[in-house]
């Protein structure tokens, strides 16, 4: 019966947990990037990349590259800055 109601105690905590997922800042930088500069408005992905490259270049301290660009848009980015979550959030408010 021991065994039984360990079951029953993992079940219980996985049922009951109330803990809410948000989603990630890599998926809410995809996710803002692919709305302030869509591929239809620019013809192309890379006509894109380089469109959100020289505007958040110019918003941001570090070096921000094509390169950074491409793996944010495609959710392969490992963190996202503050600073590059504004300017992104900036490009939405100058893309409407």
């Amino acid at each position: 019966m021991a065994s039984n109601d360990r079951k029953d105690l993992s079940k219980s905590d996985k049922e009951g947990s109330s803990r809410k997922r948000g989603m990630s800042d890599i998926c809410a930088a995809q996710n803002l990037l692919r709305d302030a500069f869509p591929v239809r408005r620019y013809g192309k992905v890379e006509a894109a990349f380089y469109e959100a490259h020289r505007f958040i270049s110019r918003r941001v301290r570090k070096d921000f590259t094509i390169r950074r660009v491409r793996s944010i848009w495609e959710g392969k980015a490992r963190r996202i800055d503050s600073e590059e979550m504004d300017a992104l959030l900036s490009a939405l408010v100058e893309e409407r």
